[in-house]
């Protein structure tokens, strides 16, 4: 599997990488989706490969990292739910917050994740901080996209997002919470 997807913002607050412990959604013709993970030293940051099974005779896929994010499939549009309560691990992101899919055919060497989340960037400069909340309109919860990462349809969603520490309080610098993207009209709001 290529692709250029992780669970953290890289130094370059723009570099997108796999992580060792990623786990990718494959939904093959029985629409459920099967759990795929990384093959032990096969994750290079850039790339990854995956295994798991899928059922015999399937030769369309499609893809949904995270695992957790993964709803349903149905011609070609994928429904996943994007989280509105975020929890930062060791990074500057929640884990599991990032959002991608892909499609794919039997045989295919390798496939492009293409996100399907917004990103938005907070700096903290306080040692008070505790949680980061962002209101706006159908910024989270269930959606609908193409394989091309595009919004389809908002299903059920939610107004606001919270991003918690992993500590009592966050450290100063620049965290990102993950948001549905273009859904945001003029009421839009960040507490901290």
């Amino acid at each position: 599997v290529g692709g250029e997807t992780k669970t953290t913002v890289g130094d370059d607050d723009k570099t997108i990488n796999w992580c060792e412990d990623d786990v990718i959604a494959v939904f093959d013709r029985t629409g459920e989706p099967r759990e795929f993970t990384i093959v032990e030293g096969k994750c290079n940051g850039k790339t990854a490969t995956f295994e798991g099974l899928v059922a015999a005779g399937t030769t369309d896929f499609t893809a949904v990292y995270p695992y957790s994010a993964a709803v349903s499939v149905s011609n070609g549009i994928v429904t996943v739910n994007a989280a509105e309560t975020q929890t930062l691990g060791e990074a500057n992101i929640a884990e599991g917050a990032t959002l991608s899919v892909a499609s794919f055919k039997k045989g295919d060497a390798a496939f492009d994740f293409k996100t399907a989340i917004g990103y938005l960037r907070v700096d903290v400069d306080k040692d008070d901080v505790t949680s980061i909340i962002v209101k706006g309109s159908n910024i989270a919860g269930q959606a609908t996209f193409n394989a091309a990462g595009e919004l389809q349809e908002v299903k059920e969603g939610k107004n606001q997002v919270t991003l918690t520490p992993n500590a009592d309080v966050f450290a100063a610098g620049s965290y990102y919470l993950t948001l549905l993207p273009g859904t945001t009209a003029e009421n839009f709001n960040i507490t901290l």
